[in-house]
């Protein structure tokens, strides 16, 4: 599924008869998130299962998993051409610990 249609199915909107988006919709901040979420989490179940797969069996266990979950995203999904991954990880954690009420 790509983008436009994780976008179309999360906003509700409507194809007419020759394919044209029927309405002129411009989605709020929330949707965007939920519709770029959603395509990222139907890629990763799909043809970048591997990314997940290799985090499971290589750094779910460790301490420091959260860093590597956003490192391997970057590393081997994003594959931005300036490398971030250290960066990416480092975010990841921070979150990581934020959400469990972590120091």
């Amino acid at each position: 599924m790509d983008l436009i249609k994780c976008y179309i199915e999360e906003c509700g909107l409507e194809y007419d008869a020759h394919g044209n988006i029927k309405s002129e919709y411009y989605p709020k901040a929330q949707e965007c998130r939920r519709a770029e979420n959603k395509m990222v989490v139907k890629e990763l179940n799909g043809g970048y299962h591997s990314v997940y797969n290799n985090w499971l069996s290589k750094y779910s266990k460790k301490d420091d998993a959260a860093y590597y979950a956003g490192w391997i995203v970057c590393k081997e999904y994003e594959k931005p051409k300036a490398d971030s991954s250290d960066a990416r990880g480092k975010s990841a954690a921070k979150i990581y610990k934020v959400m469990m009420g972590l120091k």
